[in-house]
């Protein structure tokens, strides 16, 4: 498909019914699959063997409504929440070795504080924060440990093997042992005979 000049070839906009009742006819007529395809897919459209760009202004559907008339709702795909403990109700499925892929890598539009290299308190984007995945509540919400006083500027936000080793082994698994001694078993010894299995 070649592009034509798009200030040369520009038609005036299609409502979005027009859009619609065009890519349904397009798309039924029996030879009419690769202009469907250029139409709904690429935004082009032939006419008279000349092809021109699909505009598409949705207001021009827009109906005399009055806005007290509808209710409005939203879908929040994501929710980040700030915790000094673990405030759960349901258990919480821990990671002996944290996946890496859950480590908060990218932006969040978030910030969240951090330390400077006197001290200070600042606050900085969460992603460069260091921290790591401890678990997942319900297969699906996240829990992220952060360390705040390992933020070094410019520096990529990690935790290393052996700050791994120590949170396990000197953290973690001994929680375990005291807290449930009956589940002790179900637990690598150490950090680093579970990083060995993996």
């Amino acid at each position: 498909m070649q592009y034509p000049n798009d200030r040369d070839l520009l038609t005036p906009p299609l409502s979005l019914s027009q859009f619609v009742n065009i890519a349904h006819r397009l798309g039924t007529r029996p030879d009419g699959a690769n202009e469907h395809v250029q139409f709904v897919m690429a935004g082009r459209q032939n006419q008279r063997g000349t092809q021109y760009i699909v505009r598409v202004n949705p207001l021009l559907d827009e109906p005399d409504i009055d806005p007290d008339d509808f209710t409005f709702v939203r879908d929040y795909d994501s929710i980040i929440g700030f915790s000094d403990n673990l405030p759960f109700r349901v258990p919480l499925g821990i990671f002996p070795v944290p996946p890496f892929n859950e480590t908060l890598k990218k932006e969040s539009h978030i910030t969240g504080l951090a330390y400077d290299g006197q001290g200070e308190q600042i606050m900085v984007p969460l992603h460069k924060v260091p921290n790591f995945a401890l678990g997942k509540v319900a297969q699906r919400s996240v829990t992220r440990v952060f360390f705040p006083r390992k933020y070094v500027q410019d520096a990529q936000a990690t935790i290393t093997q052996s700050e791994f080793e120590v949170i396990y082994d000197e953290c973690l698994r001994p929680a375990i042992e005291r807290l449930l001694p009956e589940s002790t078993a179900r637990w690598p010894i150490s950090y680093l005979s579970r990083l060995r299995a993996v």
